[in-house]
């Protein structure tokens, strides 16, 4: 099969832009937000990088690649908070840390599992969201892979953070 020179030009822009689009994440219009909280900063704001969303009938499933971007500046031993924008609680939350990232940019170092809890949000008595609500004891880099299982999918989120000292 012989392809022209136009179509060449064509599915190079269409892959640029997947590309492009994969590696900020999969936004989704169903799987919830992240933020990223201490105290009542908010450092960070985050798509899932990968989901599988359901509702209403209609299932959507995106995916990307983990992005860490900067580094936020967290006070080692002080409450952080993830919170997701969703009514219901997560079936299952989990929180892995990783001290470092390879030459390719992929999580690297023996993971840690970071225990968490998990609290409602409430406005106007009613639940709106869900924070998990953990602590980092030390002053590093931790990039974070953060999974959560719902009733109506899945996603996958990537925090970088830097615990440093009280001031």
């Amino acid at each position: 099969m012989r392809i022209t020179h136009a179509a060449r030009g064509a599915l190079a822009v269409v892959m640029a832009a997947t590309t492009i689009l994969g590696t900020a994440g999969a936004a989704s219009a169903g799987a919830p937000m992240a933020r990223l909280r201490q105290r009542d900063r908010v450092l960070d704001r985050e798509a899932p990088y990968t989901y599988c969303w359901s509702g209403d009938g209609v299932g959507e499933c995106g995916d990307g690649f983990p992005r860490y971007g900067r580094a936020k500046k967290v006070v080692v031993d002080r409450r952080i908070r993830i919170r997701f924008g969703y009514r219901r609680k997560p079936e299952r939350l989990r929180i892995t840390a990783y001290p470092r990232l390879d030459e390719d940019g992929n999580t690297d170092g023996r993971p840690r599992r970071l225990d968490r809890r998990l609290r409602p949000v409430y406005r106007d008595g009613e639940i709106r969201a869900w924070d998990a609500i953990f602590r980092v004891r030390r002053e590093r880099h931790f990039y974070l892979d953060v999974a959560g299982f719902w009733d109506r999918g899945d996603a996958f989120y990537a925090f970088h953070l830097k615990g440093v000292a009280a001031p």
